[in-house]
């Protein structure tokens, strides 16, 4: 019981700290001032970001600032990505994966639905973060690890 707490207590923590603006602005509504600020940011963080023209980055993906995506490397809908993060050439993000501020993403490392990386972790090259799993923050997940389903590591 105080197991799934203390993981409710960080997804509700994750998720209110992100921090990330919303880039998909496909919206049917007016262009409104609001609006307007937001595509404004979007921008502003897009200058401020590297994402690769290679890259593959999906619909309804937040980006913080100053965020490298490398050739190559997938995103897929719905991703939140914090701050400062670095995501390798090659490395394939499944939908609705949360990356807080300060990760880094090695090359073909690949994350499954569902995962949550918390801030300054590290996910080595070729390493497989399988659905559902919490990587903690200042982990290292060692190159071509796979970490299985409901892990908290």
């Amino acid at each position: 019981m105080k197991k799934l707490i203390f993981i409710i207590l960080v997804l509700f923590m994750i998720t209110s700290s992100v921090g990330c603006i919303n880039l998909n602005h496909q919206n049917s509504a007016p262009n409104t001032s609001s609006n307007q600020n937001d595509e404004n940011s979007a921008s502003e963080t897009l200058r401020s970001s590297g994402i690769s023209p290679d890259a593959s980055v999906g619909k309804g993906v937040k980006i913080g600032k100053n965020v490298t995506i490398e050739s190559g490397a997938s995103v897929g809908q719905g991703v939140k990505i914090g701050k400062n993060v670095i995501i390798e050439s090659g490395a394939r993000i499944d939908h609705g994966v949360i990356i807080n501020s300060g990760a880094e993403i090695g090359q073909n490392a690949v994350i499954h639905h569902g995962v949550i990386i918390n801030s300054n972790a590290v996910i080595g090259q070729n390493a497989v973060i399988c659905q559902g799993v919490i990587i903690m923050p200042n982990a290292v997940v060692p190159a071509e690890a796979i970490i299985s389903l409901g892990t908290i590591y």
